[in-house]
């Protein structure tokens, strides 16, 4: 019976022995990982952009809402300022006006058959104004031009009936040429006849009469004809004196409205700026969020927060906030491994980070808490092993930062050792 429990005896010891030896061994050797577990937020890393007004207004529209994807330079909010519009309609149309001008002055300086308006009104024909000022040219243009061609067709038709004149009056002369060759031809005759004393020299000074008359008829057509030819060359330098006339008036005018567009450019340019002003446009890519303007005619200051807007394509990070006694602990290129509160907890794995920042000195929260800002960037790889294809900016976050790992003995002892420590500092 003694043999018994004394083989129960070494046993039982030699099996305390073997746990707590090897409960020894291992909070000796085995290495713990501790973590400091931080909550935070995703944010982006080059941080939203802010979107302000410098001059300030009342606003017309509204034209986004929270949430909304915008590209660079995409409307937001649209202001209105009466002063401004009417100050730039003005000076537009009276630009408008000038072009319109200018397109119809051209054609005419180069004699075309029709006016070539350019891209700038072209481009807004659905303006009703633009097309107005079109019509407006367009008419006044064949106007002048019909009134040109009425002229030079009048004038052509004088031409055609001296035209006409003049070969009444060749035809004329030719006949008299003839009548002129037989009384020469007769008068040679009635010499031969008096030479012989046949008929008397009354005769022959009648037969030179009548050849004196032809040749003086044939010289007056001849002049006639000269006269008709001289009066068309004059109404054909009238022709031409008319579209000089039509041509140096329109270049002229031509002129005068390019140094009045040169004018109206300079001052359109300030109002111009001025109204674009009134468009508040996206200054990247991105998505709305945190808009603070919601009611149309509200009044917004200079340099007032309207909007922010979050980049899109951009690296997002985990902003998180240290306590104080976790900064010795605390490195850049730190292992962390990352749970995303807004996704599922059972199917949704860790992901893995590393620490990138370090706030260079304590900050405080608005209700005095000091702590470090610490930035963890999520390792992209462990997010696509983790099946999260986006993280939205303002998802909550829990992150355990890897600290230096320990024995179960370390940890035991090292609360031991600190209070000794500090009893020997006193003592």
């Amino acid at each position: 019976m003694s043999i018994e429990v004394k083989r129960i005896a070494r046993t039982g010891a030699l099996t305390i022995l073997i746990v707590f030896g090897g409960l020894a061994i291992w909070s000796a050797t085995a290495p713990l990982h501790g973590a400091i577990v931080v909550g935070g937020l995703v944010k982006v890393a080059n941080n939203r952009k802010t979107v302000q007004h410098n001059e300030g207004g009342i606003v017309k529209s509204i034209l986004v809402r929270d949430g909304d994807s915008v590209t660079r330079g995409q409307t937001l909010i649209q202001l209105e300022d009466a002063a401004v519009s009417s100050q730039y309609g003005i000076v537009r149309s009276a630009l408008d006006a000038q072009l319109a001008r200018q397109a119809r002055l051209h054609a005419e300086a180069t004699m075309n058959r029709e006016i070539s308006f350019p891209a700038e009104l072209r481009e807004r024909a659905a303006d009703a104004d633009v097309t107005e000022l079109q019509t407006r040219e367009r008419a006044l243009f064949e106007t002048r031009r019909h009134s040109l061609d009425d002229q030079i067709r009048l004038i052509n038709g004088q031409i055609v009936e001296i035209q006409r004149e003049i070969r009444a009056l060749a035809d004329q002369r030719k006949t008299e040429l003839t009548a002129e060759a037989l009384a020469v031809e007769e008068l040679g005759s009635y010499e031969a006849l008096h030479d012989k004393q046949y008929i008397a020299e009354v005769r022959i000074l009648a037969q030179k009469r009548l050849v004196a008359e032809y040749q003086s008829r044939t010289e007056e057509r001849k002049a006639e004809i000269s006269r008709a030819e001289q009066r068309i060359n004059d109404l054909r330098l009238r022709i031409a004196a008319l579209g000089d006339e039509y041509v140096g008036r329109a270049a002229e005018e031509l002129k005068e409205s390019g140094v009045t567009m040169l004018e109206l450019r300079e001052r359109l340019l300030p109002t111009s700026d001025a109204l674009a002003r009134q468009s508040i446009v996206a200054p990247v890519n991105g998505k709305v969020i945190a808009l603070r303007v919601h009611t149309e005619g509200a009044t917004i200051g200079p340099r007032e927060p309207l909007l922010d807007i979050v980049p899109m394509d951009v690296n997002l990070l985990i902003e998180a906030q240290a306590p104080l006694d976790a900064i010795k602990q605390l490195h850049i290129g730190q292992h962390a491994d990352i749970r995303f509160s807004a996704l599922p907890y059972r199917t949704t794995p860790m992901v893995s980070g590393e620490v990138s920042y370090i706030s260079p000195d304590v900050l405080a929260d608005q209700e005095g808490r000091a702590y470090y800002q610490v930035h963890i960037v999520p390792d992209a790889d462990s997010l696509g092993e983790a099946k999260i294809t986006t993280l939205e900016p303002g998802m909550a976050a829990e992150v355990y930062i890897q600290t230096q790992s320990r024995t179960a003995l370390q940890y035991i002892m090292r609360p031991i050792h600190d209070s000794l420590l500090r009893a020997f500092r006193e003592v």
